[in-house]
This record gives structure tokens, sequence and C-alpha cells, in this order.
């Protein structure tokens, strides 16, 4: 269900306790297999980003139970979205014909609008990057 985000105490996160802050939505192909660098930046980023008033998330078309094991694994301090349906995924055209996401970042503004697509991904420094466009560019902009 993509109305609905697991955080890491295990409750599920409404879409409306995001209103009014920074979100960024981090989509990767495969839990445990192919995004731990990327999970480890944002999980070492995460104190940086909350002070931004910034939410991150984690999404891919994994089942839950395969996001709750990566989420353990890795120790992750946000939460992850199981779209298992791939509606979010086929909403947002990043959907492989494999039925994996492709490796894709949106930054949303307090106001609900996307203020950045990350299309091109270098995993070691892409949660240096997007911290950085948010400091830089909407931090100020609330």
């Amino acid at each position: 269900d993509v109305k609905k985000i697991l955080g890491k105490d295990k409750k599920a996160i409404k879409i409306s306790d995001l209103k009014g802050k920074h979100v960024v939505v981090w989509f990767f192909p495969k839990a445990m297999q192919v995004a731990e660098d990327e999970a480890n930046g944002f999980r070492e980023k995460q104190k940086d980003f909350a002070e931004l008033n910034t939410v991150v998330v984690g999404a891919s078309t994994d089942v839950l139970d395969d996001q709750n094991k990566f989420t353990a694994k890795e120790t992750l301090n946000f939460p992850l979205l199981a779209d298992t349906t791939q509606e979010l995924t086929k909403a947002c055209g990043i959907l492989r014909p494999n039925g994996f996401a492709n490796r894709i970042t949106f930054v949303v503004d307090p106001k609900g609008k996307i203020a950045k697509i990350y299309d091109k991904v270098d995993v070691k420094k892409h949660p240096e990057e997007v911290y950085a466009f948010i400091k830089k560019n909407l931090a100020d902009k609330k």
C-alpha cells in the first residue's frame, strides 16, 4: 500500500505526516543487494537532514518483509516504502521491465512541489549531494 510507509519503529507513517517538510524519496532497485552504500549514506546524514526539516524515505518494489530485513541489517534510521503493487513506481515512470525501480531520487519541497530529480546517482556521494542541495536551495524557503 503506497499510502503507508513503515517507519523504523514499525509504525505506519501517513503521507499527511510529511506535510510542511522537505521530503527526499530515493528509489533503489533491490533491498539487500544493491542499495547498501546509498542507504548507509542517508543513515549517516539523518541528523543533518532533520536539522533542515527534511524527511528521508527509501522506496523500492520489494515486499515489506525484505524492507524490514534491510532496515535491520543496515540499522537504518529512516522509513522504507514497500511499493509491492508498483503503483508509485509506475506513476513516477521509473519502473524497469524487470519489475525493479530505477535508481532515482526526488526532492519535494514543503509545499509538495518537486524541487529536484536526480536520475544519475553516484551512490557513495549522493546523500551528501542531496543534503547540499536542500541546504543551499530550500532550507531558507519554507
